[in-house]
């Protein structure tokens, strides 16, 4: 029954994640699944570095806003953008 239990729960999360990221009220707790749903694969099968690509992309669903405050926080500390960026 835990095979089954897994896969379903997988197959939900896949069907209903990408929609609550995109909703901005629901971004935060979405994304705190997505990091705890990809742990757990992470811990519990060997699939290599899916996991962490995976958590490591998922803000791309993110506002604009976002990235153009981690934007401005990394060219702030560091010389990756140059200034006529911010």
């Amino acid at each position: 029954i835990t095979p089954y239990l897994f896969s379903y729960a997988g197959l939900l999360f896949d069907l209903f994640v990408f929609p609550a990221l995109l909703y901005p009220r629901s971004r935060k707790i979405a994304y705190f699944f997505v990091i705890v749903f990809h742990i757990l694969t992470f811990t519990l099968f060997p699939i290599g570095m899916f996991p962490w690509i995976m958590l490591f992309l998922t803000p791309i669903t993110f506002s604009n806003r976002f990235h153009f405050r981690i934007q401005k926080y990394v060219s702030k500390y560091s010389k990756i953008f140059p200034e006529s960026i911010k």
